[in-house]
């Protein structure tokens, strides 16, 4: 007898639904912070005013989930940003020595 499959919906433990993220969820959030990169301090962290206007952008193109509130987008930003910041100091690294091979060998 074949298995009835049933799609999980993401539940918070309180009963609440969390927020969904898709990844073009996630490059819309990074492009707004992009956008917003004057605003940032030290190692990218933004304020609660950006991550305030961040939730607005989102919310308005949701399609499922949760709201996404500032502390869901700011919440979001520290898991996306250790991948951004690793990115970044790759791809440093790979213009200073100008050669990809080199890069990675060292």
């Amino acid at each position: 007898m074949a298995k009835k499959v049933t799609k999980a919906i993401a539940v918070k433990a309180d009963g609440e639904q969390r927020a969904s993220w898709s990844i073009a969820d996630e490059t819309a959030l990074i492009y707004f912070l992009i956008e917003h990169r004057a605003e940032a301090g030290d190692g990218f962290n933004f304020k609660a005013t950006t991550f305030n206007a961040a939730s607005l952008v989102l919310d308005a193109r949701r399609t499922k989930g949760a709201t996404k509130t500032s502390r869901v987008c700011k919440n979001k930003w520290t898991q996306v940003r250790l991948i951004v910041m690793s990115a970044v100091v790759f791809l440093t690294a790979f213009l200073a020595q100008g050669n990809l091979f080199d890069c990675i060998r060292t």
